[in-house]
C-alpha cells in the first residue's frame, strides 16, 4: 500500500500497489481495510468492500442528522457483541433476534458521518 500525505488535510492511498507490487502479493485485503478505515475516519461512509472493490452507499443531507444518532444506537449494540470471524469473513453482531439470528454488520458504526457537500466544486 503506498499512503502519500498531499497536504496537512489530505491523504492519497494507493490499494492498486496491491496488485502491481511484487512484494506486496497476498495482502490486498488488507490494503482495502485499511483504505476503508481511512475512509470512515475522514466521515466519509457508509461503505462496503470486497478485496479492493468498495461501495459508497450516498445518505442524504436531511437526514444525515437522524443516521448519525441511529449509528451512535448501532455502535453500543456492536460493542457490546464485538468482532466476529465466520471463515475469511469479519462482520460486526448487532441486535439478537428472536429465532437466535444475529444483525450483521460490515463495521462497528464508530465513526459519525461528516457533511462534506462544502468541500468539493
Amino acid at each position: 500500500m503506498a499512503v502519500v500525505r498531499i497536504s496537512d488535510t489530505q491523504v492519497c492511498v494507493d490499494t492498486c500497489a496491491a496488485f502491481g507490487a511484487a512484494p506486496s502479493a497476498g495482502v490486498y485485503g488488507h490494503v482495502a481495510d485499511a483504505g476503508a478505515e481511512i475512509t470512515r475516519h475522514q466521515g466519509m461512509e457508509p461503505l462496503d468492500k470486497w478485496v479492493d472493490d468498495h461501495i459508497y452507499f450516498h445518505i442524504r443531507k436531511e437526514s444525515l442528522g437522524d443516521y448519525n444518532l441511529q449509528c451512535a444506537t448501532w455502535h453500543q449494540d456492536l460493542a457490546k457483541s464485538g468482532m466476529h470471524q465466520t471463515r475469511s469473513r469479519l462482520w460486526f453482531g448487532g441486535h439478537i433476534f428472536d429465532d437466535g439470528s444475529i444483525e450483521e454488520f460490515d463495521e462497528d458504526c464508530a465513526w459519525p458521518l461528516k457533511d462534506l457537500s462544502n468541500h468539493t466544486p
